[in-house]
């Protein structure tokens, strides 16, 4: 017959638990603020893209569109397969 360990309190300080479900905390934050960040970062891109292409498309109305590159592709960090919610 094993024996069966006895239930700890993961808020016990000192505990092997505790110490554990302070590193899930802890790691657990870290990812929602790098997810937050990669959003806003996505967000400010997008912004400064959709700029970019509204003065593209002012030169383009001057005669200009042999100056101006093509549109660039944006890659969406949101659509890392993460739970940003």
């Amino acid at each position: 017959m094993s024996k069966a360990r006895t239930r700890i309190n993961p808020f016990d300080r000192g505990t092997a638990e505790h110490v554990l479900f302070d590193r899930h905390c802890r790691a657990d934050l870290a990812a929602k603020a790098a997810e937050r960040s990669a959003f806003l970062y996505t967000t400010e891109a997008t912004s400064h893209r959709d700029t970019a292409n509204r003065y593209a498309d002012a030169l383009r109305a001057l005669g200009h569109g042999d100056k101006v590159p093509g549109q660039v592709a944006l890659v969406d960090l949101t659509k890392s397969g993460t739970n940003n919610g």
